[in-house]
């Protein structure tokens, strides 16, 4: 057994440690996020998919084109002088929806144009024309301020619960989300972690220290006093990431409190991964970090054989 006795690491200079990791991280994770995306909008099946999206809109009838990028029309008409713009914009809206209500491709049943006119009637602003329900016409006094905002509304939160109806759709945005989710999101902060939190502390193995660590002059052992082995420090991080961030991320950040809070409170101040891990933060400022037992005994067999020869030092 070693007897070497490191002081507690302090609870400021391990905050800041944390810190200053996390920033480095998010700096590379915000890098390769940008180029991942960059990427990825080259590679064919994503770019299949983006085109499957705006075949839909475009398909729909819904939307235009507005400095290169498909918009919704509500949100492609520039209204500036309301009342001129609202009786010039009211019908354009109305008939871009009756056109994709009948178009074959979300309504194959042909019952499109029956529903476009049951979800106006609804609104309490329309009324049917004759006892046949084909048609509606506004309510009298019903301004067209009110109107162009009622098909807008329908437009955002109705019509494009249709677009999954048309064919590839589906496919296209399930792909994008992923793609987005798992590799333009996770892989680069993924790497970042790897880079940071366990890439650079196999190369500083006297500790296991990260840059953060390094600066501030901390470092991990376990319960012995030594730097942590290889399988110890692989679980400590595996906890660390799979618990504290990801587990987080979908459990609105629980695991991190509970970490943060037994790092804070408990008495030897070990966050989750290190309490389960079985290691320790510490200040190495005024000790060495041994890598193992025998490393330890060789350091103190040659302090127990050093002779001093001489008590006078002539400085010069």
């Amino acid at each position: 057994m070693t007897e070497v006795t490191f002081t507690r690491a302090k609870f400021s200079h391990r905050v800041f440690a944390f810190f200053f990791d996390f920033i480095l991280m998010a700096i590379l994770s915000l890098f390769l996020i940008t180029a991942t995306r960059d990427i990825l909008q080259n590679v064919p099946y994503y770019k299949n998919a983006i085109k499957a999206i705006n075949d839909t809109q475009e398909a729909s009838h819904l939307y235009d084109k507005k400095d290169g990028v498909l918009v919704m029309l509500y949100d492609y008409y520039e209204i500036e002088d309301e009342e001129k713009d609202y009786d010039l914009y009211y019908p354009k809206l109305d008939e871009a929806l009756k056109a994709f209500y009948q178009e074959e491709a979300f309504f194959p049943d042909h019952d499109g144009l029956d529903l476009y006119n049951k979800q106006k009637i609804e609104t309490g602003y329309f009324i049917y024309t004759d006892d046949t329900k084909t048609d509606t016409s506004p309510k009298d006094g019903v301004s067209t301020s009110i109107l162009y905002k009622t098909l807008a509304s329908l437009m955002k939160n109705e019509a494009v619960n249709y677009f999954p109806r048309y064919p590839g759709y589906i496919e296209a945005v399930n792909t994008i989300n992923y793609s987005f989710v798992f590799i333009i999101l996770f892989l680069p902060i993924l790497i970042s972690f790897l880079i940071f939190e366990f890439i650079i502390p196999l190369c500083l193995r006297r500790g296991r220290k990260t840059l953060g660590k390094l600066v501030f002059k901390l470092g991990v052992v376990d319960a012995r006093g030594l730097s942590p082995s290889f399988v110890r420090f692989l679980a400590r991080t595996t906890l660390f990431f799979f618990f504290e961030i990801i587990l987080s991320v979908l459990t609105f950040f629980i695991p991190l409190i509970v970490s943060s809070s037994m790092f804070t409170f408990s008495k030897a101040n070990q966050s989750f991964h290190d309490y389960v891990a079985g290691t320790y933060v510490i200040d190495c400022s005024s000790n060495q970090i041994f890598m193992n037992e025998e490393e330890y005994k060789e350091k103190k067999q040659q302090a127990k054989d050093f002779v001093l020869t001489s008590d006078k030092v002539d400085l010069k």
